[in-house]
């Protein structure tokens, strides 16, 4: 039996769009929609990032983890730079939490 779909074929700059795999479409599709609302939700906060932590119900900490991998806040931004085993941890929590989401 055929599958149906709803509204045809997506548009053509669509990033649904079967021509790769599809972990890839995906990751794409993922980090596209946290740029977008993250730069939204900074700019409806002015900036703020602990009332954008309120307004997103995401918790502070995690919400400077997102703007930095969005590339919305310099990877420095909102915290001192960890330093040698402290760094190394810290990205073993990030590549953690970047399978959980």
């Amino acid at each position: 039996m055929p599958i149906l779909l709803r509204g045809g074929r997506p548009a053509g700059d669509s990033l649904a769009r079967a021509d790769r795999p599809f972990q890839e479409a995906k990751a794409d599709l993922l980090a596209r929609f946290e740029r977008e609302y993250l730069g939204d939700l900074m700019q409806r906060s002015s900036g703020n990032v602990s009332q954008a932590s309120r307004v997103s119900g995401i918790e502070r900490k995690h919400l400077y983890r997102l703007l930095r991998k969005a590339g919305l806040l310099p990877p420095a931004a909102g915290r001192a730079e960890p330093e040698g085993d402290e760094a190394d941890a810290e990205a073993e929590a990030e590549a953690s939490d970047d399978r959980e989401e």
